[in-house]
């Protein structure tokens, strides 16, 4: 004879409104949920937990689509009855997520590739697009990447004010002759010219057309067609209180034609005063019905002996416009002037 069990039985709702206390070990059925629950004698049935199927679960015993979540009682399903970590075997697939996505949705194999495809390698990489970078400051010189504004800056500092036509380095080596010697270039030609000041000549030296201010110092033979000197008229060489100021720098020739009215003495300016030189200077005067000569040298304001070649003073010409011509030899030796005079007279 079988024997038939039967279990007290009713809805889930039905059991949570009587919240039944079933003896120990007895067994309550939720008939619309299939769930199962063992009673303890002591508590209410919302506070019992339902029972828990012994073995294994395969996926073949559950149908698709079976279980959602209106089968799942919120307080059936608790993180102590939920496995920690869940392994997969075989070859698992999900959705790919969009690229750059940032959330806790799986990451599959094509979204993580597509990933690494928008990074770039940290050994030579590459990129495309417009790169961008902190700039560093002016007169960096690390491995810090160097942006176009830092390379523009350090153009601008290396011009700095450069004129248009020599702001690039072809300009340059186009200015410098393309010459990668240019310094020993212009050292060498330098070498061959002589110094504006004092210059020094060697060979044959030609001068055409050509003004020389100050002292000419020849060694050698000097071939002139033609010398010619300055006359210092009588707006320089006029005597004034019976001294004839004869600047030297303005010339050697002194021409004075207002007729002198006495014995007058010759002060010779600015004289180079070189050891071992002679020199020479000539004093015409125009003559008044009353003759007067130069009785007296002075250099710098220093008086000087005067020595006439004839060893005695010449006696002027005593006839109005008549011209007597005095002429003076310098020699400078020991630091000492030696001066020597000669006159004709009566032109």
């Amino acid at each position: 004879m079988a024997v038939q069990i039967q279990l007290r039985r009713g809805t889930a709702a039905a059991w949570t409104a009587a919240n039944t206390i079933l003896a120990d070990g007895e067994a309550g059925f939720e008939t619309d949920t299939k769930y199962l629950k063992f009673g303890d004698g002591v508590t209410a049935w919302i506070y019992l937990d339902y029972s828990t199927v012994v073995g294994t679960v395969t996926t073949s015993a559950i149908v698709d689509g079976a279980v959602t979540t209106v089968k799942i009682a919120d307080y059936g399903v608790t993180s102590a009855k939920l496995a920690t970590s869940i392994t997969l075997a075989g070859t698992p697939t999900a959705p790919t997520a969009g690229a750059l996505t940032s959330t806790l949705q799986v990451a599959t194999t094509e979204f993580a590739t597509t990933a690494d495809n928008l990074k770039a390698n940290i050994a030579s990489p590459t990129f495309t697009g417009t790169p961008a970078a902190d700039t560093a400051t002016v007169g960096t010189s690390t491995t810090q990447l160097a942006t176009t504004a830092f390379v523009a800056t350090e153009v601008a500092a290396l011009v700095a004010a450069a004129p248009a036509a020599l702001n690039t380095l072809n300009e340059l080596a186009l200015a410098l002759g393309s010459d990668a010697n240019f310094s020993t270039t212009v050292t060498n030609s330098l070498s061959l010219k002589a110094p504006i000041d004092s210059p020094t000549f060697t060979g044959t030296t030609t001068l055409s057309h050509t003004n020389i201010t100050g002292a000419l110092v020849v060694t050698g033979r000097l071939d002139a067609q033609e010398i010619r000197e300055y006359v210092v008229d009588s707006a320089i060489g006029v005597v004034a209180a019976n001294v004839l100021t004869a600047n030297y720098m303005a010339g050697n020739i002194y021409w004075i034609n207002t007729a002198p009215s006495a014995n007058f003495t010759i002060d010779l300016t600015n004289p180079p005063s070189d050891d071992l030189y002679a020199m020479s200077i000539t004093v015409v005067v125009l003559q008044g019905a009353t003759g007067y000569i130069p009785n007296g040298f002075q250099v710098d304001g220093s008086v000087q002996t005067l020595r006439w070649s004839t060893g005695t003073t010449p006696t002027p010409t005593s006839t109005a416009s008549k011209l007597d011509v005095f002429s003076f030899t310098l020699i400078r030796r020991a630091a000492a002037w030696v001066v020597i005079g000669s006159a004709v007279l009566n032109f």
